[in-house]
């Protein structure tokens, strides 16, 4: 198990088995959690929640990841409270993503999407794909990165643009 801890909390990984990568991130969490987590074997496959909310991830990716703490996802500005967020990654060829950001009702899910296609044009230089659609509660974004766009985008946010 290794953990970092910053700021904002920390955080603990570990490798489930030979595959699946478990992290857990809190105000405090200390090896032992994740520990307790792993050792307890698969409870959350028995979580009708969690079931449904993986149940809307793509199932050939790789890289999972739900979000369901209000606590992290307090003080957004998509115009309604963010319940839950999810989603799905390859890192192989491109980087194909689908995140599904969850609302209250279908009309924040709407709202937020008509908000969030709307600013994606400002982005468009970094993807190859990238729409933003209601589906019932959900915000989905689907985004594809070439490798060149990869390298683009993190040469921005590190500062380090070059030829």
């Amino acid at each position: 198990v290794i953990t970092m801890a910053s700021s904002d909390g920390t955080f603990a990984l570990a490798f489930a088995d030979d595959r699946p990568l478990v992290i857990q991130i809190g105000p405090e969490t200390p090896a032992e959690s994740l520990r307790a987590v792993l050792d307890a074997g698969a409870p959350l496959r028995l979580n009708a929640r969690f079931t449904e909310l993986i149940s809307k991830l793509d199932p050939s990716h790789p890289l999972w990841f739900v979000f369901d703490d209000a606590t992290v996802m307090a003080g957004g500005s998509l115009g309604s409270p963010v319940r839950t967020v999810m989603g799905s990654a390859r890192s192989a060829d491109s980087l194909p993503a689908d995140i599904r950001i969850r609302f209250a009702d279908a009309a924040g899910a709407a709202s937020a999407s008509t908000l969030l296609q709307a600013q994606s044009a400002s982005a468009m230089m970094f993807f190859d794909e990238l729409t933003v659609n209601p589906d019932e509660l959900d915000a989905v974004v689907h985004a594809v990165m070439s490798d060149a766009k990869l390298a683009s985008a993190l040469s921005v946010l590190t500062g380090t643009l070059g030829p």
